[in-house]
């Protein structure tokens, strides 16, 4: 499951600059979505693949389905994400 939730946080990492500041096209990607980007992070995976990710308004879909498709594209393609705030 660390594998999982590593590759999650990949991807997340790969949000943001090296200053640690998000990327312009993420932010405007995202701009519609209620997004704590200083707090996002994929904190557990069950034995199902379910992932939950916090830091963000659970109405957030667009962000959820950005993140499984950046999984199924690295093979992983059997995850659910859950976003939690």
């Amino acid at each position: 499951m660390n594998i999982i939730k590593s590759e999650i946080n990949d991807v997340i990492k790969s949000f943001y600059e090296k200053n640690k500041t998000v990327k312009k096209e993420i932010a405007e990607k995202f701009k519609n979505e209620v997004i704590d980007w200083a707090d996002l992070k994929c904190y557990d995976v069950s034995f199902k693949y379910v992932a939950h990710i916090d830091g963000v308004d659970p109405e957030c879909y667009e962000l959820k389905e950005f993140i499984e498709q950046k999984l199924k594209e690295k093979g992983f393609d059997n995850i659910e994400i859950i976003i939690e705030q």
